[in-house]
């Protein structure tokens, strides 16, 4: 009716649905944290196109399952992660998987004042993530890198679409 394909469900993580991060009202006595992670689930998967951040027991399902926030960062929690964690979510049975958004996905960043974007490591991500069923952006490339590491992008963005029936098809 209003010409909307489907939903970006960020949260609804059963750690967001424990009494003390509640903000607004009590919880409620009749669902625990993992029903409510599953009902919230289960209403966004009602939309062809979704994608979670957080499914508990979303293997098997038509789910768009997106790995945790990864850091702007080479090692730790950063690109570093990518493939295993890609790896790990299709062994447990989510073959829709999209990588953490290219280029990190810590809101914060945003409002440091000292954060730099590293060219290359953007770059790497949006490559990392070529073959992965779905790529996102945490910001638009042409915004923060150079012309030439925007190529690089473009070429990930183009190889994913080129080979897009193939990602589908063994999914």
């Amino acid at each position: 009716e209003y010409g909307i394909d489907g939903f970006k469900f960020d949260g609804g993580s059963v750690d967001m649905y424990t009494p003390s991060n509640i903000k607004n009202g009590e919880p409620s006595d009749d669902h625990d944290a993992i029903a409510m992670n599953i009902a919230w689930n289960d209403f966004g998967t009602s939309y062809k196109f979704h994608e979670f951040k957080d499914t508990f027991k979303g293997g098997g399902k038509n789910a768009i399952q997106r790995i945790c926030d990864r850091g702007h960062k080479w090692d730790d929690d950063g690109i570093n992660t990518l493939i295993p964690c890609m790896i790990a979510q299709g062994l447990i049975g989510t073959p829709f998987i999209c990588p953490d958004m290219i280029g990190g996905g810590q809101w914060t960043y945003a409002q440091d004042p000292d954060f730099n974007v590293d060219e290359e490591l953007f770059v790497r991500m949006a490559q990392a993530s070529a073959l992965a069923p779905m790529m996102q952006f945490s910001w638009a490339p042409w915004r923060v890198v150079s012309k030439e590491n925007y190529q690089y992008i473009v070429d990930a963005s183009q190889l994913h679409k080129k080979m897009s029936d193939k990602i589908i098809s063994v999914i």
